[in-house]
């Protein structure tokens, strides 16, 4: 029976592997399985975007919003996956996807954080996914905006208190010293021992 569940684990794995993976500010994780306009490809799976960010493997992301999605071409060469466009700035024109972030204003699943010396912030998937980026450079093309994104290493688990005071959604709270491997993050829901967490304090 394990070998039977960890053959349908496998062959899950190896499928969303060749699927982008879509995450941020919506209800799950989904994922993109083949080619197509980016507006056309999320209105077939239901999702609603103000703006996305699209994710290269190379760190480099481009921020585009819904106006400009019948512009984006998903497309498939091998086993990567382009966003093509000749309308937008180049940056558009992300080489190999490993993701694609919604964000969604007014998204209400939030994390709290309150770190040692600084007042309590809020995150949602889509901002958390954020402060492992930062901002290069802006440019437009045919009335298109479109901002470039680097990645950095994430620091907003950073100086967190010691110990921390953990307030899950169902209202519990859990006093504790925060263990990072402990702490589970799939791009649209914060979980700390596998339980949904809304707030980290002091």
């Amino acid at each position: 029976m394990k070998k039977y569940i960890f053959l349908i684990l496998l062959f899950s794995a190896l499928l969303h592997s060749r699927s982008i993976k879509v995450t941020g500010n919506i209800d799950k994780v989904h994922y993109i399985d083949h080619p197509g306009n980016l507006n056309t490809l999320l209105a077939e799976e239901k999702i609603e975007a103000d703006a996305v960010l699209v994710c290269g493997i190379d760190g480099i992301s481009a921020f585009v919003t819904s106006p400009a999605f019948c512009q984006v071409e998903i497309q498939k060469e091998n086993l990567r996956w382009l966003s093509v466009t000749d309308s937008l700035p180049p940056v558009c024109n992300i080489k190999n996807i490993e993701e694609i972030v919604i964000w969604r204003s007014g998204w209400e699943r939030k994390l709290y954080i309150e770190k040692k010396q600084s007042f309590p912030q809020s995150f949602t998937p889509y901002h958390f996914i954020l402060g492992g980026y930062k901002k290069v450079a802006e440019s437009e093309k045919n009335g298109y905006k479109a901002i470039k994104y680097k990645r950095i290493t994430n620091t907003l688990l950073q100086n967190l208190p010691e110990p921390v005071r953990l307030q899950f959604s169902d209202g519990d709270i859990m006093a504790t010293s925060f263990q990072i491997d402990s702490f589970q993050f799939d791009g649209c829901e914060f979980l700390y021992q596998h339980k949904p967490l809304k707030k980290i304090m002091r």
